[in-house]
Parts: C-alpha cells; structure tokens; sequence
C-alpha cells in the first residue's frame, strides 16, 4: 500500500511530518483532483518528490523548489526519476511544481521534441477509418461514447511514442546507411528494399475484409498452417533410429 511507502520515504529523510510544497500558502495544484482527505496518496507524492530532489541537490528543506522540478502523478514514489525528470508513459500526467499546474497536451509533445511548427488539431479524428472507408468503400463504423478532448488524445500520443527514440536508434541510422554506395558487399536501395515483398501478381501483403468474424479468420490460420505440414505419402522412405529404412 502506499501508505507503507510514503511513511517508509519520510522516515528515510527524516521529515516525517514535513509538507515543504503542499503546505505553502497560495498554491492550488491546478490540474489535479481535489483531495478530501488528510494524508493522501497525491499530496504525499508532491511533498516527498521535492523533499528527495532538494536532499540530491544539498539544499534545506525550505528552500525554493527548483524551476525544473517536475512529478509524473501517475506514478508511485518509487518509480520517480532522480533529480525531478521525467520519462513519459502512456498513462504518465506531468505536474509542474514552477507553474503549480499540470502540463497541458502540447507540453507533453514538446517534451519528445516535438515543436511548434506541427499542427496538433484535429488528433481525436478517425484517420484510420477514413483512409479505411475511402479504399475499401465500406462507410466507418460510428463511435460509441463522447469524443474524447484533445488535449487528453496529445496525452496519450505523447506516451506511446515512448518507443520512437529505440527504433530511431537503428531504423534512422540504417536509412542513411543503405545511400551509402560501397558500405555493404552488394548495394541496397530502399526501392530494392520494397521490391523484396512484392511477387509477379503484385504486392505480397494480403487484402482482408476488415468487418471479417474471428471465427473466419482462424479457420483461415488453421487451412494455411495444415498446408504447410509436410504429408508423408505410401512410396516415402522412412528413416529409423537406427538409420535402417522402412
């Protein structure tokens, strides 16, 4: 339970009862829920993560919390950055401590390196519907539910491109890598590369009904995959054990 791991965090910094941001005057915590009861998961969560990050800088308790301080409230003490950074999540909400607020859509996309120049409207549209509607004919499947708000869709786009920088890391270098004549043994072009997954009827990929049952599309599975069994016929030699053959 929490309440272990706070009480276990405030000993450790020998601040049990201390509220060095929670407790100041004037601050509201915009962004967040409101807290109806005393302790709470939420505020002991913003205390100890200043209380930890002014303890790594060498600093008294009371003084200014740093300008660069942030807190993923969505995560545990223990699972806090050093130091007030932040890794994004795809459940991550980032508070702030300098602005008292938690950091709207945009702010989690900056924070992936994301500028001013891309256009972040329209993100809760079904482009994938419509892309799907316009090739196949078929008009999209209506949402159930209310449209969900913008600025929670930046959210949560910020914290799924947590794996960009990893496939960044050797699809970018690859891409340059491969305009590179004389690198390899034999040279590669990315036209080279699309033309391996294409046959004399065309593309390889396989078009499917995307309305089509489970149920059809396991009977399929199982059709190809008994294809590809290997079926011994009557004049096949069977070799044994011992290596004579039957």
């Amino acid at each position: 339970m929490w309440q272990g791991v706070t009480k276990s965090k405030l000993t450790q910094l020998q601040q049990p009862t201390a509220r060095p941001f929670t407790a100041k005057e004037g601050i509201r915590l915009r962004g967040l829920t409101e807290q109806l009861s005393q302790p709470n998961f939420l505020h002991e969560l913003l205390d100890i993560t200043v209380m930890k990050a002014l303890a790594f800088q060498k600093l008294p308790i009371n003084a200014p919390v740093p300008k660069l301080l942030f807190c993923d409230i969505r995560q545990a003490t223990n699972y806090q950055i050093s130091g007030g950074k932040i890794s994004l999540l795809s459940g991550s909400r980032v508070f702030h401590y300098a602005s008292d607020r938690c950091l709207t859509g945009i702010e989690h996309m900056m924070f992936n390196g994301w500028g001013a120049d891309v256009t972040y409207e329209n993100v809760t549209e079904d482009h994938c519907g419509r892309i799907l509607s316009e090739s196949t004919g078929i008009p999209p499947k209506k949402r159930r539910g209310k449209t969900p708000q913008n600025d929670l869709a930046l959210v949560d786009l910020s914290g799924n491109a947590q794996s960009l920088p990893d496939l960044s890391l050797f699809a970018v270098p690859l891409v340059f890598a491969l305009q590179v004549p004389g690198l390899f043994k034999h040279d590669l072009d990315l036209a080279t590369v699309a033309s391996l997954f294409a046959t004399s009827q065309g593309p390889s990929a396989v078009d499917l009904d995307p309305n089509m049952k489970q149920r059809a599309l396991r009977a399929m599975q199982h059709h190809v995959q008994s294809c590809s069994e290997p079926k011994a016929s009557s004049d096949d030699e069977v070799v044994l054990s011992d290596g004579s053959r039957d």
